[in-house]
């Protein structure tokens, strides 16, 4: 008989196994909404970023070429599951810099004509 342990470190002991079994239990519920609640990628989508990047800033272009080589999916690109690809980082944080200027011009009080393009916005494709 071990006799360090005492009845409040056995209770405790409980406790904490308890709550670790709930925190697992919970943690699988919260997969399980997240995963319900993900919107599908289906086919129409990802031939639309296809397309989209065939015409889109030089980073999405070399994410293109290589998807056409066979390096990537756009699925795998789309779902994230390549979001640790030095190229897939780089489109990404492209994007957000575009976004960030188009916030910008917006705060600043141009129109949505000007943001979109008409004027020199950001969002201009001769700006990628």
């Amino acid at each position: 008989m071990v006799t360090w342990r005492t009845p409040e470190l056995a209770a405790a002991e409980a406790n904490l196994a308890s709550a670790v079994h709930r925190g697992h239990e919970a943690a699988a519920r919260a997969k399980a909404v997240a995963a319900a609640q993900r919107p599908t990628l289906t086919d129409a989508t990802l031939a639309e970023i296809e397309r989209a990047a065939a015409d889109g800033p030089p980073a999405l272009r070399k994410l293109a070429a290589r998807v056409e080589a066979g390096e990537l999916t756009w699925r795998q690109i789309a779902d994230g599951t390549a979001s640790a690809d030095p190229d897939v980082r780089a489109a990404a944080e492209s994007t957000a810099r575009r976004l960030r200027g188009v916030y910008q011009q917006f705060e600043e009080g141009q129109s949505l004509e000007d943001v979109l393009g008409e004027g020199d916005g950001v969002l201009k494709h001769s700006s990628w």
